[in-house]
């Protein structure tokens, strides 16, 4: 995404703002998600916290994906 960014002279920020706006109009969250973001998750899904849940595909990506 950088490259692309430089290409068009945007930021980074910028470029990842218009990507969502205009191409992921259904995005719950409306940026990429960041690897701490993911960590907690498994962190939360290992712990006694998440100890109810079995049996079920947990996604972590913001929103993107519609069905697993």
């Amino acid at each position: 995404m950088k490259g692309f960014a430089t290409l068009k002279g945007q930021s980074l920020e910028e470029a990842c703002r218009l990507y969502f706006k205009e191409n992921e109009t259904t995005s719950l969250l409306q940026r990429y998600i960041q690897p701490a973001e993911v960590a907690n998750v498994v962190l939360f899904l290992g712990s006694q916290l998440g100890s109810a849940l079995n049996g079920h595909a947990q996604k972590v990506e913001g929103g993107l994906i519609r069905h697993v």
